[in-house]
């Protein structure tokens, strides 16, 4: 590994289509907490809506229960799926584009070139 002086650093800084995979496995994480801990409802053929808690907190008594079936379940894993899909795509997006090294350099300010040496 290359020394670095005091004016100068590598910077890693991602690719174009890092940022964009980034972008959407983040947006896929919301969309998973979302489904995570909205309501469930169920609307029954007369109109009645029943709730069914959510996946985070289901609906524990036994009409609810009875009525709602495994649709806290089912919304469960649906959230469990969509946070998985973001990190998969988050995770093999950054691999396959992955990001570039810059070297920056420290340009001297007003002093260290009056003085010939670091102000600090």
């Amino acid at each position: 590994m290359p020394t670095e002086s005091a004016d100068e650093r590598t910077v890693l800084i991602p690719r174009t289509g890092t940022r964009v995979v980034l972008l959407i496995a983040v947006g896929l994480l919301v969309l998973a907490a979302y489904l995570f801990f909205s309501p469930v409802t169920l609307t029954g053929k007369t109109g009645a809506q029943f709730g069914c808690g959510s996946a985070f907190s289901p609906a524990t008594d036994p009409f609810p229960k009875n009525v709602c079936g495994d649709l806290p379940e089912v919304a469960r894993f649906r959230a469990i799926l969509t946070a998985a899909a973001g990190v998969l795509i988050g995770g093999v997006g950054t691999a396959m584009f992955g990001f570039e090294r810059r070297t920056q350099t420290r340009r001297a300010g007003r002093r260290e070139v009056e003085d010939g040496h670091s102000a600090r």
